[in-house]
């Protein structure tokens, strides 16, 4: 048997480690870019440091409208100072809370009047499903806006273009690595109330075994595009 010489081991050596580092390599920015259901959005962040700037126009009611303002600030005082933003969106969602924060706003006509304005936090979180080869496959989505409106008269004066989020992403299969791609978010003003919508796209990496199905390592699987959406009142 004719022998392998010492340059012919090295570069196989070489070739061998530089291919590990490779596949590592995109092991790991893949897992990196699909934490979104660790994310929480901008639009919500930059609401309650908003809110707690200026405490005292802030005011939070529950789903029989009630005022829990008190119970509400005591409860993310801690969570705020740790930025835990993640803890108080789940704290919402979870007690069916509407925060919002009192102003006032110079009307349109800009003739010097100030009008009172409350701008609303606004989310609906959305399930969807993909049948991959007869195994279901469920997630949840989080979309979220806010809305200015006169809590007087209930005309909406703005609001903004949704954020979307993986919410939850347990009812997806372990060995399948989910994420959301080509996000677009809008929003409709209406008379009473406020549609915001987004499209999405849905896909999922195989890292391993997945019961019932032929799929194999690394495949990236197409769930397909979504369009969630959900209706906003003034409180």
């Amino acid at each position: 048997m004719r022998k392998i010489s010492n340059i012919s081991k090295i570069s196989l050596a070489l070739l061998i480690i530089a291919l590990f580092i490779f596949s590592m390599d995109n092991t790991i920015s893949y897992a990196n870019s699909i934490k979104v259901n660790d994310e929480v959005s901008s639009l919500f962040i930059d609401f309650m440091n908003e809110a707690f700037s200026n405490i005292n126009k802030l005011y939070v009611t529950n789903q029989d409208g009630e005022d829990v303002t008190d119970y509400f600030k005591k409860e993310v005082e801690i969570l705020l100072d740790r930025r835990d933003y993640k803890a108080i969106q789940k704290l919402i969602i979870s007690e069916n809370l509407v925060p919002y924060i009192e102003s006032t706003i110079d009307t349109k006509n800009n003739d010097g009047l100030m009008w009172a304005s409350r701008t609303q936090l606004c989310s609906d979180i959305i399930i969807h499903s993909y049948n991959l080869q007869g195994e279901i496959q469920t997630w949840e989505v989080l979309l979220t806006g806010t809305m200015t409106y006169n809590p007087n008269t209930g005309e909406i004066y703005t609001a903004s273009s949704p954020s979307l989020s993986l919410y939850d992403d347990s009812g997806i299969h372990y060995n399948l690595r989910a994420r959301i791609l080509d996000v677009q978010t809008d929003k409709i003003i209406l008379s009473s109330r406020v549609q915001f919508y987004a499209t999405y796209r849905m896909e999922a990496r195989v890292n391993g075994y997945v019961p019932g199905t032929d799929l194999g390592p690394y495949q990236i699987v197409d769930f397909g595009i979504y369009r969630p959406q959900f209706y906003a009142y003034p409180e």
